[in-house]
């Protein structure tokens, strides 16, 4: 083999391996992008519950009950309002909730379903 048609091979895998490497990259920063804010508002979430268990003797169950629905609609959280559970029990509050996120990729107007988070809040404080 000539000199030259082995620069040719050698440049054609370098080309490749630039593809592959760069088709890697492509994937892992579209993941981050989308699976990145799912803990974020998750985190966001859970800060909220706490702040206002902070301040639980001062409000009923329904205004908490409220204000955590209104900051899950502000997030986008996929959950239902019937899994946020408030409840007072003796002396104690018990503020939890449980939904997943799911991580999908659309092909042809169809969704496939990659992975799927599981989320879970509790929060309990004596008052």
């Amino acid at each position: 083999m000539s000199t030259m048609a082995l620069h040719k091979i050698e440049a054609g895998i370098g080309k490749l391996t630039l593809l592959v490497f760069g088709t890697i990259a492509g994937a892992l920063i579209y993941s981050a992008f989308k699976i990145i804010p799912f803990y974020y508002y998750f985190y966001e979430l859970r800060n909220h519950a706490e702040s206002i268990a902070r301040v639980s003797d001062e409000l009923t169950e329904e205004e908490i009950r409220n204000k955590m629905l209104t900051r899950m609609k502000e997030l986008g959280i996929p959950a239902k309002p019937e899994d946020l559970r408030v409840g007072r029990y003796m002396s104690q509050l018990e503020i939890s909730l449980e939904y997943r996120e799911e991580f999908y990729i659309r092909f042809k107007d169809k969704d496939y379903v990659l992975k799927v988070f599981p989320f879970k809040i509790d929060i309990r404080t004596n008052y």
